[in-house]
């Protein structure tokens, strides 16, 4: 499920020339092309993010199943799927997940599925040890929501000033 889901984004990311073709398509090396802003980001985006395989990776297999076992029951998925492509040498802000996510509930797990190997030196997510006992943090940023509060986005783009 995993290497069909990564074929599926990767020619998406060649089909617009992002994927360096100096390489074969599956390694998925950046081409240091930021093309999707020129071609309509929204639809683009969805584009990515509603492919077969990749809803498949995420509604049905071992991911579901291992979820299941730990809550104890049956679980359930956004029909939304984020899906972060970050370019070399990008990131996205430090922030919580739920105030993208959850909409009106505390009763939500985030499962990050990497779809191919990554040098530890190019890790792509970092999580602050013991941010879930920051109360204060929580009460306030962490009760935000994207979509009803439409200012609240990243906590900050520095994780260094996050930590401290």
């Amino acid at each position: 499920m995993i290497s069909a889901a990564r074929q599926e984004i990767v020619e998406k990311l060649d089909a617009i020339g992002e994927i360096d073709a100096g390489f074969p398509e599956i390694e998925a090396i950046d081409s240091g092309e930021i093309r999707r802003n020129t071609i309509g980001i929204k639809s683009y985006l969805k584009n990515l993010r509603t492919g077969t395989a990749y809803r498949k990776l995420c509604h049905e297999g071992r991911v579901m199943a291992f979820l299941e076992q730990v809550l104890g029951g049956p679980v359930r998925t956004y029909d939304y799927l984020w899906l972060g492509t970050v370019h070399v040498g990008g990131a996205t802000g430090c922030h919580y997940d739920i105030i993208y996510t959850g909409r009106g509930t505390p009763n939500l797990y985030t499962a990050w599925i990497p779809i191919g190997k990554m040098p530890l030196t190019d890790v792509s997510m970092m999580i602050l040890e013991n941010s879930h006992k920051l109360e204060d943090l929580r009460a306030t940023y962490g009760k935000g929501d994207v979509d009803r509060d439409k200012n609240v986005g990243w906590l900050s783009k520095n994780p260094v000033e996050v930590q401290e």
